[in-house]
């Protein structure tokens, strides 16, 4: 067995490890997408739009994967856009650094009837490990909220079922114990708020208080 010392790539990641760091890009991905579209000298972008090592443009590529079976020009010059955005931050990646306490920390947000062609919503979560991004998503929901609270129901309930399986997966990486997980919901809707604190349910938010008492379930047996 031979020391090739610090690994520097590994499936596509390009990765810089410091003594008290360790910083994960896709540059080399990123330049070969770029260039098969022949867009690696294109100017670069600021914003992705008026997965993998790049939360930051998840949301768009969820997005123009909507419309692969039927785009238009409108997304062709997104899609374009988006490359230029990539183009303009082939340096940006993910910093992991060195913490005394390791906490895995979770948010959940989603918009409302986001999506002019079928009324659905979108879900998104992200979760931090330690000091930097550790996992996220941005998808759109796969039913119509008929409320603001169900659609945040519903992207609640993605996110702690994501959350106890990061939990098992790290138990059996880490070398240090993890604490309790810790789990945000990034929502204040007045609907979401009556049925937490008031307990107020009717037949049209039935589904969404099943949905708390699952996530109280899994607080009591300290999953979350």
């Amino acid at each position: 067995m031979s020391d090739l010392g610090k690994m520097t790539y590994f499936l596509g990641l390009d990765v810089n490890q410091a003594h008290n760091a360790i910083f994960i890009k896709q540059k080399g991905f990123a330049m070969k997408i770029l260039r098969r579209y022949s867009m690696e000298n294109c100017k670069p972008a600021k914003t992705p739009i008026a997965q993998s090592s790049r939360p930051n443009i998840m949301f768009v590529v969820s997005l123009l994967s909507r419309f692969i079976h039927c785009c238009t020009v409108n997304h062709y010059k997104a899609a374009k856009r988006a490359l230029r955005y990539i183009r303009g931050t082939l340096d940006h990646g993910v910093k992991f650094m060195r913490t005394e306490k390791i906490e895995l920390l979770g948010y959940s947000d989603s918009d409302w009837a986001g999506s002019s062609e079928d009324m659905k919503s979108t879900s998104s979560y992200i979760f931090t490990l330690g000091s930097s991004v550790f996992c996220w998503s941005s998808k759109k929901q796969e039913t119509v909220a008929r409320s603001t609270t169900e659609a945040e129901y519903v992207v609640a309930s993605t996110a702690v079922n994501q959350a106890i399986c990061s939990q098992d997966r790290l138990v059996d990486t880490l070398t240090k114990p993890l604490g309790k997980m810790r789990f945000e919901k990034m929502c204040y809707d007045i609907g979401v708020q009556s049925i937490e604190v008031k307990e107020e349910c009717c037949e049209m938010t039935i589904h969404a208080n099943c949905e708390l008492r699952a996530h109280q379930d899994c607080e009591l047996t300290c999953e979350l």
